[in-house]
């Protein structure tokens, strides 16, 4: 399931004028990365297509920090040696993008989104839990 809304982020990217459906690429990639953390959550590995994780709401950071202590080092060390960046510094700038982009039409959700850092940050988890069990 996630990844059908990374693909569809990534095709709308490539396939478009992103000025005008950036505020969607951006909701897409992040919900794509809150299913990739619940699928950890619970084990169950993109494969599935039913998630029963026990992790709640939509903050990456705070999902991220749910995942046990070595789930979190595991996801960490694949994300940085498959992408060369620190994945605790893109969650915590793309933590609430979900949220933000979701109900972009309110006051508050009026932030510039890096949308390169939260492609990254989709991009590295997928390849990371694809090589959930390489060692």
């Amino acid at each position: 399931m996630q990844k059908q809304f990374l693909n569809i982020a990534r095709y709308a990217e490539e396939s478009a004028d992103l000025a005008t459906i950036y505020i969607a690429v951006v909701c897409n990639y992040a919900l794509a990365i809150e299913l990739y953390l619940k699928s950890l959550d619970t084990n169950v590995l993109p494969k599935t297509s039913e998630i029963k994780s026990n992790a709640r709401g939509h903050d990456l950071e705070k999902l991220f920090l749910s995942l046990p202590p070595s789930d979190q080092t595991k996801l960490a060390d694949k994300f940085y040696t498959l992408e060369g960046q620190e994945l605790k510094v893109l969650l915590v700038t793309c933590k609430d993008y979900f949220v933000k982009s979701r109900y972009a039409h309110e006051p508050q959700s009026k932030i510039p989104y890096q949308i390169s850092q939260i492609r990254s940050l989709a991009d590295g988890i997928d390849k990371s839990v694809e090589n959930w069990n390489v060692e």
